[in-house]
């Protein structure tokens, strides 16, 4: 006998028309043990944060204009997504951001995971999306900022993830070769996946990129003071040229995890 295990759908409109909104606690943060969404690919966890947009948004303004996107093609699941928009100026970015309660103190793994595209008039202009997530670790007395960052086009740095170093600074992934479509934009999932070992703070553990997984055991984010017991994640982009970009970012979780993930 053969048991196969898995979300039926009766039919892919399903997806569409389910609406999730924000799953939360009344700490905005709370763990909920409750079953993963089909747009959540971590194989086992406890959901700290989910967001697909449909409900009222509570990401912040940063910079540039952070509004709900409604077009059907900019929408990865539902009937909303959040959209960013810079100006058009070369190095200026649009950014959303938000609070969030600390991961628990028994978590061993955290993943953060969000799908997203951008959208410019050619593949070739200079575009970049990005996300950082500074963690608190109240058990360690610290603070680190973890980032994955897709450049589309830069000068010579062309098509590439790159990750936030314990410098501070953007840092190639190895073999981190990516590519997305943004003239005629397509969804991509991205994470970052970090790690706590008994009295060491959180470090990196891998990257994804879509079905890619990129390692970077034990690798250091970058140490920062942070009194407040919270997490504060930025999503945003970038335009390094004089013509507007646009991100829709959809689908946005973090599930922390005892045991290694798959």
């Amino acid at each position: 006998m053969v048991r196969v295990h898995g979300a039926v759908f009766g039919d892919v409109t399903d997806r569409a028309t389910r609406l999730l909104g924000r799953v939360g606690g009344p700490d905005q943060g709370a763990v909920i043990d409750r079953p993963r969404p089909w747009w959540v690919p971590i194989a086992s966890g406890r959901i700290c944060y989910l967001d697909d947009f449909e409900d009222t948004l509570r990401w912040a303004q940063s910079t540039a204009t952070i509004s709900k996107a409604s077009d059907p093609k900019f929408v990865h699941s539902g009937a909303s997504a959040l959209k960013g928009v810079t100006a058009a100026t070369a190095g200026i970015s649009a950014a959303a951001e938000i609070f969030l309660a600390p991961l628990a103190e028994s978590s061993t793994y955290a993943a953060l995971g969000f799908w997203a595209c951008l959208n410019a008039a050619a593949d070739d202009t200079p575009r970049d999306l990005y996300v950082t997530w500074l963690v608190d670790d109240r058990a360690n007395n610290a603070g680190h900022i973890f980032g994955l960052r897709f450049v589309n086009y830069i000068g010579t740095v062309q098509r590439k993830l790159q990750y936030w170093n314990s410098a501070g600074a953007w840092a190639d992934v190895t073999d981190g070769t990516a590519r997305m479509r943004i003239t005629a934009p397509e969804f991509r999932y991205f994470g970052i996946t970090i790690k706590r070992t008994a009295g060491t703070a959180w470090k990196y553990e891998q990257l994804k990129m879509d079905g890619r997984t990129f390692s970077l055991t034990a690798v250091a984010g970058e140490p920062m003071t942070f009194a407040i017991p919270d997490q504060d994640i930025v999503l945003g982009c970038t335009t390094d040229a004089a013509a507007a970009t646009t991100m829709y970012v959809d689908d946005f979780s973090i599930v922390d995890m005892l045991e290694e993930i798959e």
